[in-house]
């Protein structure tokens, strides 16, 4: 096995265990630090069927304003790599001048396309001719991580580009606080999984980029509360939803007796929920890796 990035050969094996108990080396470039599994490119995963979408739900990505968040002009022409049902090339299309997906479930697909009347392609990019059509922007939300030539990729990402082009990548952070730091077992037997062939961290996606011609900074965000990660602490178990493990301390108060202090104490908890989200994307460990980049020319 030869590094994507460093062409290395000299790995550690960090985990052999994958969600679902499914047993396969994580491995670790000594080198350049690139986690991955093992001999990523024996890794086969038919994201045309169900069972995946069953197996391992998707993360919900940006909830708002995504025109005025990734600086979209009404003229740009965007690409969505993974674009799933949909939901994020809905949310834009009408302050952009055309959107296409790529989306090689075809249930979600066909969603997209009847219920969004989106255009939906199903191959996977390297097999599209795009027939000279290039894109203004190219966006991958948890998607990059499962890709597993991702320079290979990336060079079809660059002849679709337009001149000053932007891709844009959002993928799991291998940094995140409840490995790296709270060394939460219980987490680590649900992070790694058998469709994510890559594990990122800030220093590393950058290095893939840089390699393949991509100037951009990472950085991190964190959407999962304090509170979440205080219950996968106490708990060594997540939150019973997305939307609980997002949301601040809340509890019912249904009189006006301490209706002050009630107030008092909440703001309190939503400062400490802001101020600790803003910690872990300060030092890198937060949840997401997200990379904005443009070609070198």
């Amino acid at each position: 096995m030869k590094c994507v990035i460093c062409d290395g050969s000299n790995f550690e094996i960090i985990t052999n265990q994958l969600r679902n108990d499914i047993k396969r080396n994580i491995v670790r470039c000594n080198k350049c630090k690139i986690i991955s599994l093992e001999n990523p490119e024996k890794n086969v995963v038919d994201y045309t069927k169900l069972e995946y979408r069953q197996k391992y739900t998707a993360i919900v990505n940006e909830e708002s304003s995504p025109k005025e968040f990734f600086d979209l002009q009404m003229n740009s022409e965007i690409l969505e790599i993974g674009s799933s049902t949909g939901h994020f090339l809905e949310s834009i299309k009408n302050s952009v001048s055309k959107v296409v997906g790529v989306e090689l479930d075809p249930n979600h697909a066909k969603f997209a396309r009847d219920f969004c009347n989106l255009e939906i392609l199903e191959k996977p990019l390297e097999k599209i001719d795009f027939k000279n059509k290039k894109f203004d922007v190219i966006f991958m939300f948890q998607v990059f991580e499962h890709i597993q030539q991702p320079l290979q990729l990336l060079e079809k990402c660059k002849k679709i580009l337009k001149p000053n082009g932007t891709i844009y990548v959002e993928v799991p952070n291998i940094d995140d606080v409840l490995f790296s730091i709270y060394e939460s077992e219980s987490f680590k037997k649900r992070y790694f999984r058998s469709p994510h062939v890559y594990y990122y961290s800030k220093n590393t996606i950058e290095k893939m980029f840089n390699k393949a011609g991509f100037n951009g900074v990472a950085k991190t965000i964190q959407e999962y509360s304090v509170f979440n990660h205080i219950n996968w602490i106490l708990t060594q178990n997540p939150q019973k939803s997305q939307i609980e493990g997002y949301a601040s301390l809340n509890w019912k108060h249904n009189t006006s007796n301490f209706h002050t202090e009630n107030q008092v104490l909440k703001k309190w908890f939503e400062k400490i929920n802001t101020e600790y989200k803003e910690i872990l994307e300060k030092n890198n460990i937060a949840e997401h890796v997200v990379f904005r980049a443009k070609t070198d020319s």
